[in-house]
């Protein structure tokens, strides 16, 4: 027996206690944090909940076992010798991602480049700034988180622990994003707790698959394919369709790229076609809406023009005037 196998042993009832022990230390911790608040003693700053210190401290030893409980899956899983899709590479994200998360909560690296980067910004983009390391740590720990399920799916309490941190990951970073619906003292509170726990409860997952991966099986684990849950009638009445339907090559000649192509060009036309007819119906009511602003202004105009007295023209001349008046006398004569 190697020492490697005697510290992970193959007896689930070990591993349990120790997740029991990790539990009551975390239970010791918040409790010593919040006595220390809530006395007169100058440890505040240093032990105190609110302070996060020593939370902090607790959660980067347990990303530093993830880490290497990662590591010593990922050996025991490069000797399978049935492992031939390379499912053993998950190991290799999830030790890199663990590492990573244990770098900054040992270094606070990821704080100072927050704040580095909040500087060179305006000031009301300064608060976004400053938790610019939050959704790139939740991206990295929800894709290992992802990866390892289908992993470590072969026991039922390896899947619960691992579902338990998933969860309470998530609610510690509802409660960084929620700061301002809930006071900042008990929210800083809540997550100083649940960052503490979620990799205690990361490692005990490990933990158990590590002990199963090295006294039961070191091979992958076989994806579980859903089970159908249609009746044999249905599923019978769905193959007929199928193969009533288009065979394989004729499907296969459909989506050849020269189709695609094919299509593509024509899907283009069409918006071309499209764009064009939309921009002349907008042309023609932008022109028809100028012309009506032309005309309701020119009338406009006539209405606020003031109105002149109308002088009655003759378009004949002085002499003819004369004459019609001389030829009406003689003849009143």
């Amino acid at each position: 027996m190697t020492p490697l196998n005697s510290l992970i042993r193959p007896q689930p009832w070990i591993n349990w206690l120790v997740v029991a022990f990790g539990l009551v230390l975390w239970a010791g911790v918040l409790r010593l944090g919040w006595t220390v608040d809530h006395s007169d003693s100058g440890l505040k700053e240093v032990i105190g909940l609110r302070a996060g210190r020593l939370t902090r401290l607790f959660a980067a030893t347990c990303l530093l076992g993830v880490t290497q409980l990662s590591l010593v899956t990922l050996w025991y899983r490069t000797h399978s010798r049935k492992d031939f899709q390379g499912q053993y590479r998950v190991w290799i994200w999830s030790s890199l991602t663990w590492g990573l998360l244990f770098g900054s909560a040992i270094t606070g690296w990821h704080i100072s480049w927050s704040s580095s980067l909040a500087a060179q910004l305006p000031h009301r983009l300064q608060p976004l700034a400053e938790m610019a390391w939050l959704p790139v740590a939740a991206i990295l720990a929800g894709t290992a988180c992802r990866l390892l399920s289908r992993e470590m799916a072969c026991s039922t309490a390896t899947r619960w622990l691992l579902n338990s941190a998933t969860l309470v990951g998530t609610l510690t970073v509802l409660l960084e994003v929620a700061t301002g619906f809930f006071p900042h003292s008990v929210v800083r509170l809540l997550c100083n707790a649940t960052g503490a726990l979620w990799p205690l409860l990361m490692a005990s997952a490990l933990l158990h698959h590590a002990r199963y991966v090295i006294h039961v099986s070191n091979e992958a684990t076989p994806w579980a394919v859903r089970a159908s849950r249609l009746s044999p009638v249905v599923r019978q009445v769905w193959a007929e369709v199928l193969l009533l339907g288009p065979s394989r090559a004729t499907l296969a000649r459909s989506l050849s790229p020269q189709k695609l192509w094919q299509m593509t060009l024509r899907g283009a036309r069409s918006c071309r076609a499209l764009s064009r007819t939309a921009w002349s119906l907008i042309a023609r009511r932008l022109s028809s809406r100028r012309k009506e602003t032309q005309e309701a202004g020119a009338t406009s105009r006539r209405k606020a023009a003031p109105s002149l007295p109308v002088v009655a023209s003759s378009n004949e001349s002085p002499g003819k005037s004369a004459q019609k008046s001389a030829t009406k006398a003689l003849k009143s004569a």
